[in-house]
């Protein structure tokens, strides 16, 4: 028995060196990252021990298995040889999981999801920049070589003694009975303990932040949890009848019509968080055009992006659907939804529509989702006309060069027209062309300079269509698909995360301002079927902004909705409120939850939030996103 017990310890050993190793990710994670997690508390680390748990048995779990089940030479030639071979499948998955998303969490701020390997499906892109994520992060790759060296080391440093079995039936009792014991243990691991419902994400709110999240869990458990279910969750948090007075997405657009019949032109910037832009932050800016255009445009400012991804952006600017959900709508079991859009609408008023990328068509699904919600033509980079020339050797064209096309193209078609263009060259790697690299201001992040030389295009493509015939009998709105590095901590913080421009620009038109109004992409749609004269009813998670309709915003991440309403804001885990702050507590450094239990403020925007999620949730499953 002694020597049975003996022989245990290396396992032992073995599985403290797995949770060392993920402790060590998680330290290069927040050390990368550090920026972006000013408030964590030490405890936070320990905590992750149990989202390691449920990451390590399913990694590696044929490694953890060999160790339990019973063999007559627990040091033979060949279960030595799968010990060390699943050991390094665990090992390397792990690591490099973990590393990816280290440099990943700069552009989506959390930690990946399922959806990631189907993002990196669409399209070709992700397979052309994996050189240049090399070049630009060489320095993970070293990180990740010593990794691997160091747990490899100190994996062969534990031995085992030779034990040869006598097939006596005690033994194998006890060697059978130490692999029940260890399968019973294998199953609390993967379920990340003894609770009723496995540990998910929901969880994290018991031991973290919403913001510090990203530290607490892992990768590959966040991985892993969103692959069981791509989907969202039927809730029933209300009945029908109190839902629809609560919250309903049916609408009646009672706009002014002030501008009927009107080109409707929409710009959606790469990147473009509030951050950079002076006219909204009242910080540095790197837009002096778009300072200078706002100031004779109808400005939001208290906007918010409706996801941190590119993908999520068309949903929500096009058809007012938010992304509330870890899958992307354009890659969700949904896709093939029957949805409303703004395009569609515009369509039956005679309107011809028409969308402009400059990546590669297939990106990101945009060319299909365009195509379901009634885009009659695509312009992608294989229709442009010099593509070699004005190629930035990662994503497609240069914007300046993409922007003039975009503008002539504007020049030929027949009235009224709805036309969109999505901007690229302030994303990573932020390439702009040779001759204008030191003109624009570098400033303190990367994309800060790819920032100036876009917004240098938007002027050069003002200036070139300013005196066309279509230009004054236009609407232009101008906003982006969601915020990128960020310099200032409200920026950094959940709150400030989201923020993005949203303007309206229409020429020779008294229509000038500003407005707090709460407000996000989703709600674009509304907005420009009140201002064109629709009084039809549509259905769309949005708002028109010129009504007087209450606004409400949810945003999605690490399984916490954040809801806004005009004063205060809410964090919900799908299940109960984890915060609740005032709006002008910017950093959330007071959460008002245990004081305020019954406020009729609280609970008003508690249960409008609710029902939001309760109608988007069971519309999506149901197929409900037209009026039938």
């Amino acid at each position: 028995m002694k020597i049975l017990f003996q022989n245990t310890i290396p396992f032992y050993k073995r599985l403290a060196l797995i949770f060392c190793m993920f402790t060590v990710s998680r330290l290069v994670f927040l050390l990368i990252n550090l920026s972006y997690f000013p408030d964590l508390e030490l405890a936070v680390l320990f905590y992750g021990l149990r989202f390691d748990l449920v990451a390590i048995v399913y990694l590696f779990m044929p490694f953890l298995l060999i160790h339990l089940i019973p063999v007559r030479n627990n040091t033979a030639r060949w279960r030595t040889l799968l010990l060390r071979v699943f050991f390094q499948i665990g090992l390397h998955l792990s690591l490099l999981a973990n590393y990816i998303d280290t440099i990943y969490f700069n552009f989506t701020f959390k930690r990946s999801t399922a959806d990631v390997f189907l993002l990196a499906s669409i399209g070709n892109d992700a397979i052309r920049l994996i050189p240049q994520f090399l070049k630009d992060f060489w320095y993970m790759i070293i990180v990740y070589l010593v990794s691997v060296f160091l747990f490899t080391k100190l994996y062969f440093k534990i031995k085992e003694r030779t034990l040869i079995f006598t097939l006596t039936p005690l033994n194998w009792a006890f060697k059978i009975a130490g692999l029940l014991i260890g399968l019973s243990f294998f199953l609390i691991g993967a379920r990340g303990g003894l609770q009723l419902r496995p540990l998910n994400m929901a969880d994290t709110s018991k031991y973290a932040s919403g913001s510090n999240t990203a530290v607490l869990v892992n990768t590959p458990f966040s991985i892993l949890l969103t692959l069981q279910n791509p989907g969202v969750d039927k809730v029933s948090y209300f009945k029908s009848s109190q839902l629809e007075k609560l919250y309903t997405p049916i609408q009646k657009i009672n706009g002014s019509g002030s501008f009927e019949g009107r080109n409707v032109v929409v710009i959606i910037l790469e990147s473009f968080g509030e951050e950079y832009v002076g006219f909204l932050s009242g910080k540095k800016t790197y837009t002096p055009f778009l300072d200078s255009l706002f100031k004779h445009s109808y400005v939001f400012r208290n906007n918010r992006a409706n996801g941190l991804k590119s993908i999520e952006a068309l949903p929500s600017i096009l058809s007012g659907l938010p992304s509330l959900n870890n899958t992307p709508f354009i890659l969700s079991p949904y896709s093939s939804n029957q949805i409303e859009s703004l395009p569609y609408r515009l369509k039956d008023k005679g309107y011809n529509t028409s969308f402009f990328h400059a990546g590669e068509t297939g990106t990101m699904g945009f060319d299909a989702f365009c195509k379901s919600v009634g885009i009659d033509d695509y312009y992608g980079l294989e229709d442009y006309p010099d593509r070699k020339k004005d190629f930035d050797g990662s994503w497609g064209i240069y914007d300046e060069h993409y922007l003039q096309y975009f503008a002539q193209k504007l020049n030929s078609f027949e009235q009224p027209f709805f036309s969109s263009v999505f901007t690229l060259s302030s994303h990573h790697p932020y390439s702009i062309p040779i001759k204008y690299q030191g003109v624009f201001d570098q400033g303190n992040l990367n994309v800060h300079e790819t920032i100036g030389y876009t917004d240098m295009a938007l002027k050069k493509f003002f200036f070139k269509v300013k005196n066309e015939s279509w230009f004054k009998n236009s609407i232009f709105i101008l906003t982006a698909d969601h915020p990128a590095q960020s310099e200032f901590l409200f920026y950094k913080k959940d709150n400030g995360r989201y923020k993005v421009p949203l303007a309206f620009y229409i020429p020779n038109s008294t229509l000038k301002g500003e407005s707090d109004k709460l407000a996000k992409q989703a709600d674009i749609p509304s907005t420009v079927l009140g201002m064109i004269g629709d009084t039809s009813e549509v259905l769309n998670f949005g708002n028109d902004l010129f009504s007087s309709n209450e606004g409400i915003v949810l945003n999605y991440k690490n399984s916490n909705y954040i809801i806004h309403n005009q004063s205060n804001v809410l964090v919900f885990n799908g299940r109960s409120p984890v915060g609740y702050y005032a709006e002008e507590d910017s950093l959330w450094q007071t959460n008002l939850l245990d004081s305020i239990v019954s406020d009729a403020v609280y609970l008003k925007l508690l249960n409008k939030g609710k029902a939001y999620l309760q109608q988007y949730n069971n519309r999506l499953i149901n197929n409900q996103l037209i009026q039938r």
